[in-house]
Parts: C-alpha cells; structure tokens; sequence
C-alpha cells in the first residue's frame, strides 16, 4: 500500500514476518516458497496463494496482506488504480525461451539455421551491444556440432599413414557456462498434457520417469540435481526428494530421471512441478511435472453429485441511524470455508460456521464481507454496506445528557496479542470531555490523550 512505511526491498530478508500474496502454481510461489518460507523468514501461513490477482490486489488495499507479487506490466496496470506503490524489482530473475511442440525438430532446425545466419553476420553481437551493453567477444555462441568422419575402408595391407606434428594449441578463452534443460518425453504416466492423467490408489507407492536433454553450453555435474519446486496443492510434492544427476552428462547428451513418489490420501487432481539446479541450487532449464488423479473411495451406492456452490447472505437493514443494530445472516453450503468480518480487519481471525447470523452496532458507515473459499480453492467476497446517519435526531434512550462525554467507539485491532507484539487502539469520544486518560491494568498509559489512536506494545 502507498501508506505502508516499507522501504525499497532489495534482498528476501526484507519482507521478513510480512503477508506476502503470490499467483497459486506461479514462478513467484516457488520462488517465495524457496527463499521465504523454508528459510524461515515468514510462515507458510504467511504465504497466501490466489487464482486471481485482482483479489490479491483487494486484500493488499484492505490490508489482508503486505506485498503481492507478480510481474512488472501487470504491476504497473495496478498501480493506476491507486493506493499503492512499487516496493521493489528485480528480485525474480525472469528466464525467457522459444516454445516449440514437443518433437518438432523441423521448426527447430529452421530457428537454428536462421540464429546462425544472424550470428555470421554480426546482428546478434550488435543487437547484444545495443541492448545488453555487452562487446561482442562476450556473445557466447553455442559450439557447432563437428562434421562426420569418414569411415576407413578396410584394406588386406595395412596402409601406412604419415604423421605430423602438432602445434602448441591456441589459448582462447572460456565461455561462461549456459546451464539449459530440455524436456523429451515421459518414460512412464504420461498424463497427456494433464488432460488424462493416470488414476492411483490413495497411498499408493510410484516412479515417475522422464528423459530430458542437456540444451546447454556446459556438461552438467554429479552433483546436479532434479527438484521439487511447487504444485496445484501443498500434497504436489508426494514425499519426492531431489534426485542427483550422478554423472556427467554432456552437451546434447540425454539422461533418464527416476522419482520415487507416494500419491496423496485426498482424493483429487494433483500436479507437482520439478526443475534442474546446479551445484548452487540455482533452477534452471524447463520444467517437468507429474499429474496422477486419486478417486474418490468406492461405495455400494452411486456416489451423488458433488453440492453445487451455494451463497446467501444479507442484512435486515441497509441504513440505520446511530446507536441502532444490523443483524446479518449467511447461509452458505458446498464451499471449504466462511469468514464473516468487517472491512479491513485480518479475516483470519473470523471464521464462522456455514449457517449463522450476527447482530452488530456500526457506530459509522461501514462495509461487511463474507469470506466464502470454494471447494477449487477459489475465494469469492460479498461485501453489504451499511450506512449509518449521525445527523438526525437521536432517541432520547440513546442520548447521554449534553453535559456528559460520549463515547461512540472504542476499538483495539486484535483480541489475541503474543508477547513481544503490538496492538492498536483507536477510539471516538465527543460532548463535554475535559480529559481522556487511557490504561491498561490499572497502568496508566496516556493522560489528556488528545490524539484518537495508541500503539501498545507488550
């Protein structure tokens, strides 16, 4: 948010214990999940994934979450709605390829041959120095494959050969390496692009294959590895553990990966993603994924129909005058969870049931949400309004003497407060006040507090 204090964030350690909101099954959700959550700078729970953005970006003005991550044009359309602001860059390294059809040699070939024509004629090292600020002999270009050796023709003589020899070689300098990963093909479960994927038994054990290709400039390493880097679900991973290459494997040359896996108790659809890292656990090259679908338990009877997705929620009245009640009632079935609360305070903390309703006292014009998440994870708010009128003539059972103080409200923005943390107290007093002394316990912690807001920290 533009108010939020938070400086330029140049390195993860600064959105330590921050809400963080990334896409779900996004590079920002792996990356966050990598550089955040397991390097136990926030909490998984701290870590809220959506499948639309523009919900990010309504709990990141209602302060339900810190920073949203995504990409920079996206970023910048949101940033013209107002009320917030750009916090940082940069952070994710962004990775760009050509796609081709799986197999598609020929359109390959056609690519290959026109890069190589652009490099022979200098355009790939002036576009390089143009843009990249990058001289020409820094262009790495990858190595042309030698031409095929001409087979000997077996002879009843052996034939003597004259022999030579060698030069010193030619010093030239070495390329940085391009780490690159290309995918083959499934060497077992193929899920046909997740449109079909191969049905297990709840718990059951499995090993998944795939074949892929070394698309780099560089062999890899033993050491190299195969890893988890996310899924559609937090049960994606199915107890599968980085996998080391164990030999080299040279440019162009293919490798055979085996992940011993364990599909999810739940039933569903589950899609966990993997990728290469290098000796320093820097991710490259595409990624792979595994797609299994678990059943949902047999029954002697036809299983019924999944509930549809019900939501109903509303409100007696829609305008009140001061000091008068609402009461609201939900009746919602079909989803995972319901969160009713008031605009702007943590949802988190206010999950209700089902079916239920609440009678509150708004002491100014305020929105109500009801929180509903979906059986697929997605979340939908419904938000009522209820305007409160302060300028007509009040009853008299709710109108204090004129010679009396009036406090019309007095709020704290959490019930449950860890020691060490710190809650907000705001409040609204009016008539005939001399003196506002605040205290906690018998503590006094303001006295004559003219402001309408205390910060107190435990």
């Amino acid at each position: 948010r533009a108010d939020d204090p938070q400086g330029d964030i140049r390195v993860p350690r600064a959105m330590s214990g921050r809400r963080v909101g990334v896409q779900n099954g996004s590079v920002y959700e792996a990356w966050v999940q990598q550089n955040l959550v397991d390097a136990r700078l926030i909490t998984s729970d701290q870590m809220h994934q959506y499948g639309d953005m523009e919900l990010a970006i309504s709990d990141l003005k209602a302060n339900r979450v810190d920073l949203v991550l995504l990409d920079a044009v996206p970023a910048q359309l949101f940033l013209q709605s107002g009320g917030l602001k750009l916090a940082g860059e940069g952070l994710v390294e962004q990775k760009y390829a050509i796609a081709l059809p799986k197999n598609d040699d020929s359109v390959a070939v056609q690519i290959n041959r026109a890069l190589t024509e652009l490099q022979n004629d200098g355009v790939i090292a002036q576009l390089a120095q143009q843009y990249l600020a990058i001289n020409a002999q820094e262009v790495i270009v990858p190595p042309t494959p030698a031409p095929p050796t001409a087979t000997p023709i077996p002879t009843d003589t052996p034939v003597p050969t004259a022999t030579t020899t060698p030069l010193p070689p030619t010093l030239t300098p070495t390329p940085e390496c391009i780490y690159g990963m290309s995918y083959v093909v499934d060497l077992n479960l193929d899920d046909h692009g997740m449109t079909a994927p191969p049905v297990l038994s709840p718990s059951q054990g499995f090993t998944k294959g795939w074949r892929v290709q070394n698309s780099g400039t560089c062999a890899w390493d033993p050491a190299f590895t195969l890893t988890y880097i996310g899924g559609n679900t937090s049960a994606s991973q199915m107890g599968g553990q980085p996998v080391a290459v164990g030999q080299t494997v040279a440019v162009n040359g293919l490798h055979d990966f085996q992940v011993n896996l364990i599909a999810p108790v739940q039933p569903g659809t589950y899609q966990g993603f993997w990728q290469m890292r290098d000796a320093q656990g820097i991710p490259f090259g595409e990624r792979v994924w595994v797609g299994i679908q678990i059943p949902g338990a047999p029954t002697a009877t036809p299983t019924p129909a999944p509930p549809s997705t019900n939501i109903n929620f509303t409100s007696n009245r829609a305008r009140i005058n001061l000091g008068e009640s609402v009461v609201f009632s939900w009746d919602v079935s079909g989803v995972k969870a319901v969160y009713f609360y008031e605009q702007g305070t943590r949802w988190e903390e206010n999950g209700v049931a089902g079916q239920g309703r609440r009678e509150v006292w708004p002491q100014r014009s305020t929105t109500y949400e009801l929180r509903v998440v979906k059986a697929n994870d997605a979340v939908e708010v419904l938000p009522i309004r209820i305007e409160v009128i302060v300028n007509n003539p009040p009853t008299p059972t709710w109108t204090p003497p004129p010679a009396m103080p009036i406090i019309y409200s007095f709020t704290v923005s959490s019930n449950h407060v860890d020691v060490g943390s710190c809650v907000s107290l705001r409040w609204d007093v009016g008539g005939s006040v001399n003196s506002i002394r605040l205290s906690r316990s018998g503590l006094l912690l303001m006295d004559n507090a003219a402001q309408r807001q205390y910060n107190d920290c435990l």
